[in-house]
């Protein structure tokens, strides 16, 4: 076997088809794990940059196979939240206090008493109780069954009357369902005589949900040990006009603290007071993720529902109603902020969602003030081909370069410069052939090898700018490699060593 073909053996080619996001500049290519060790380089061999409107195209035409239409897109999104001084409290004074009655002697009642409460103080644009009362049978934490499931099957031994699901089932007012929540009535067999032995309160125990960004202030730990919390489970006063607090700082779901002990026997008293307050005036960056189909791009009642779900599924966790919508008269979109003057929401978009639901590619925050314009998903052939052609030709030179990289040969660009992309009347960038060898960057293994590329323009002023095309791009072509020789690497000082990302 002759060097050349030796050489030639050593070698590996990589195609990629890549998209790169409206608004990104950057992507990246693995590389094979077997394959990349110590003392490789690459280059490009092909590189062509093409616009996405022809496969926009291609997808209104239901061109793409089912296989390519199933491909999941995934757009992380952010929710900043702020919240005014009255969220948690109306005109009419202590409407976010409760107090006990003097006539609720029993749990039931208590509890009935907490949970109806609080259900009428759930503020506008809110969808749960934000203070939620409930119990547990003891025994359940560690059986690994269904907590409604588990319930069900010991419920005709709680109550002194006819077991009834309609009744002891849904004692919960309509805001305290939630799925981790259990809605069933306290047991009542034994309920006046705590110190019974066959008393099911010894198996009960009690709990509270608060909501996110929310705390309770107690008055004092009365109700607090008759509900079954020990000592050391919340921190005691340090001054007598002080509360005791149960505070959830989390944004994005319920905290449940749950007492260690049995509950004690009722003692009802009018200075038992549970104050709800926020947590924080302002809650930023709450993450989430829209989840689309590539073919449910092209339809739009499609896209609002799959976004629709995916906001759905982070309101449910913030306890904030938040809704997108989708006009099918106007083909606008538009957000459904709540009505409640102490909730201000902002949302966070990527520059792809930004422009898939008409708010432009540009606008990367979005308010109740923010206006989407009317959607067209793509016009004909001809049109697409001018766009791409005007897109391409504006740009006029792009240059790919390698991320965190060393550059001494291209005047102007920190990082190593593989190709020089020149654009073409079909409306793509493509990269000269050259007899010349090719630039070269030699790349090392560190875990999972990852070369990280960028692409770049020239500014009016002849600076290196990133590119920012106003549609969704793909890159592809032929990356290669092969190892350098030991003899070679002292002769090639112009190939430039970094590592790849893990």
């Amino acid at each position: 076997m002759s060097d050349k073909k030796k050489k030639d053996d050593d070698k590996i080619t990589i195609p990629f088809r890549l998209r790169v996001p409206v608004g990104e500049t950057k992507f990246s290519i693995p590389l094979p794990r077997h394959n990349i060790k110590d003392g490789w380089e690459v280059w490009f061999d092909e590189f062509i940059l093409t616009p996405e409107l022809y496969s926009k195209q291609a997808q209104v035409l239901d061109y793409d196979s089912k296989l390519e239409n199933a491909f999941e897109y995934r757009f992380p999104y952010q929710l900043d939240f702020r919240f005014g001084d009255d969220f948690y409290k109306s005109a009419s004074a202590d409407s976010n206090k409760w107090t006990q009655a003097k006539t609720e002697k029993t749990w039931k009642a208590t509890i009935s008493s907490i949970n109806n409460f609080f259900d009428s103080a759930k503020p506008v644009g809110t969808i749960h109780s934000p203070v939620i009362v409930d119990w547990i049978w003891a025994a359940w934490e560690g059986s690994q069954s269904g907590l409604e499931w588990f319930h069900s099957l010991i419920s005709e031994n709680f109550y002194v009357d006819k077991y009834d699901p309609d009744v002891h089932g849904n004692f919960l007012p309509a805001g305290a369902h939630k799925p981790d929540v259990n809605a069933y009535m306290p047991p009542t067999t034994q309920e006046e005589d705590a110190r019974h032995l066959d008393d099911p309160y010894d198996q009960v125990r009690f709990r509270i949900h608060v909501a996110p960004n929310s705390k309770i202030g107690f008055s004092n730990d009365a109700l607090i040990k008759i509900l079954g919390f020990a000592e050391y489970q919340y921190e005691p006063k340090s001054k007598p006009s002080d509360q005791i607090v149960f505070s959830n700082p989390y944004p994005d779901r319920y905290r449940i603290f749950t007492a260690n002990n049995r509950p004690l026997p009722m003692v009802p008293a009018t200075t038992n007071k549970i104050t709800l307050s926020l947590n924080s005036s302002l809650i930023p960056g709450v993450p989430g993720i829209l989840l689309t189909k590539r073919g449910h791009l092209k339809r739009y009642d499609m896209l609002a529902t799959d976004y629709g779900q995916s906001f759905q599924r982070l309101a449910e966790k913030t306890n904030i109603r938040l809704r997108l919508e989708f006009n099918t008269t106007t083909k606008t979109f538009k957000f459904v902020y709540p009505d409640n003057p102490d909730l201000k929401i902002d949302i966070s978009l990527p520059p792809d969602v930004s422009a898939q639901l008409g708010f432009g590619r540009e606008v990367d925050r979005i308010t109740s003030a923010t206006k989407g314009q009317t959607l067209e998903f793509a016009g004909d052939l001809k049109d697409l081909r001018e766009k791409s052609c005007a897109i391409v030709y504006d740009v006029g030179l792009a240059f790919v370069s390698l991320e965190n990289s060393s550059n001494i040969q291209t005047i102007q660009f920190q990082d190593k410069v593989l190709a020089t992309l020149f654009p073409y009347t079909d409306g793509t960038m493509r990269m000269l052939c050259s007899k010349s060898e090719p630039p070269k960057a030699e790349v090392s293994y560190f875990g999972v090898p990852e070369v990280v590329f960028t692409l770049n323009r020239f500014s009016e002023s002849m600076e290196p700018v990133h590119i920012a095309l106003p549609c969704g791009t793909y890159v592809s072509g032929q990356l290669m490699g092969e190892p350098i020789k030991e003899e070679e690497s002292n002769q090639k000082p112009s190939s430039t060593r970094f590592a790849t990302r893990t």
